[in-house]
């Protein structure tokens, strides 16, 4: 998927496993660190959406 690949790339997931696991529930925690890494400063620019 596109937007999995983006978020690779871009440092957004992935970091923290070998792996992605698609088919695993993913926690708050995973959700909160993803959101920071999209946003570190608290708002998105335009470059950070997929075209």
């Amino acid at each position: 998927d596109e937007a999995v690949a983006w978020a690779v790339e871009a440092g957004v997931m992935g970091q923290d496993v070998d792996a992605l696991r698609p088919a695993d529930a993913i926690s708050r925690a995973e959700v909160a660190a993803m959101t920071v890494r999209v946003q570190p400063d608290g708002r998105l620019l335009d470059s950070d959406f997929i075209q």
